[in-house]
């Protein structure tokens, strides 16, 4: 008889117990555990290199204090005192040799040829914003509160597209941060199609106005701003037309950092013009070249008759007559 013991064939199974369902749930969790360390790792040591990188190529200027920083970029901003002027030497000259003729010969100064005054002229300083980014957005906003923004606008062709930010509605932003603006219209005559101010409608829309009308109430910002209307004195075309209606379509805006106007032409005159300010109460009044009050303007449009009367009116002040002359 045989003793011997014989399992059954499945008895293997029954002496290996299976996995416990916990012991998976741990060991999935372990291994994303893992994973998510390596990840983190990963991007530390690459954030952490970046940032490396950076300081190694950012240039010392920007460690130093904000307020030095804009000591430097006020001191870019500012013109230097030998900068070149618009006007030629020669003329100059010939400012100060006529004055001296005037007082040698007691000449009144309304007989007296005058030139336009000089100006300094300043120059662009795009390629500053190339250096960097944050040296772009520091100087441009140093930049928009203390230098003056001047901006040309061309009134010849009433059709032509106007390439200015006082005209194009994507630069509202640009605009937004200026405080001292200073807007030249200029108009030339031409032989066919040039602006003429008489062929405007009788209610004097202007679609160059509105347009800049919509620039300087999106300027929140501005405390100053000035607008010289230059013609071309010729033959062909009389300056005083284009003075006449521009200052008078200008004159409407509510907007009290609009301060001054005034007439200029493309060559020297026989006599500066008088110009326009707005006073302290938001009322436009005319002065003199030398800034001397002369009279008030009213609220309505004048006719050219007054205009050309008050824009050549004498002034007291500086041509006294002859009944003043004897009273002192």
């Amino acid at each position: 008889m045989d003793t011997s013991t014989s399992l059954p064939p499945n008895s293997v199974f029954s002496i290996m117990p299976l996995p416990s369902l916990t012991i998976l749930q741990w060991s999935a969790t372990g291994l994303f555990t893992l994973a998510l360390a390596i990840g983190i790792h990963v991007a530390h040591t690459s954030v952490a290199s970046k940032k490396a990188q950076q300081s190694r190529g950012q240039s010392p200027f920007f460690d130093l204090p904000p307020e030095l920083r804009n000591m430097v970029y006020e001191h870019l901003i500012e013109p230097e005192q030998t900068s070149h002027t618009s006007q030629p030497p020669h003329l100059t000259d010939f400012r100060r040799n006529m004055n001296f003729v005037a007082r040698t010969l007691r000449i009144p100064p309304s007989l007296l040829p005058s030139v336009p005054k000089p100006r300094v002229i300043y120059h662009h300083l795009n390629r500053l914003s190339l250096v960097n980014r944050q040296f772009q957005s520091e100087f441009m906003d140093v930049y928009h509160r203390n230098a003056t923004f001047y901006s040309t606008l061309d009134a010849s062709s009433p059709g032509a597209p106007q390439h200015n930010v006082f005209t194009n509605p994507k630069a509202s932003g640009a605009l937004s941060r200026v405080r001292v603006a200073s807007l030249k219209i200029l108009a030339t005559p031409g032989i066919s199609g040039a602006f003429d101010p008489r062929e405007v409608n009788s209610s004097g829309d202007w679609s160059l106005k509105n347009q800049v009308f919509e620039a300087m109430e999106s300027m929140q910002v501005l405390r100053s701003m000035s607008l010289n209307i230059q013609a071309a004195g010729n033959q062909l075309w009389n300056p005083v037309w284009l003075w006449h209606f521009t200052s008078q379509a200008f004159k409407e805006s509510k907007v009290m950092a609009f301060k001054k106007m005034e007439f200029t032409l493309e060559n020297w005159h026989f006599r500066e013009p008088n110009h326009m300010v707005r006073n302290d109460d938001g009322d436009w009044e005319w002065r003199c070249a030398m800034d001397h009050y002369m009279q008030d303007d009213i609220p309505k449009r004048l006719a050219i008759r007054e205009f050309c009367g008050a824009l050549y009116d004498k002034c007291d002040v500086c041509e006294p007559s002859e009944e003043a002359l004897g009273d002192i």
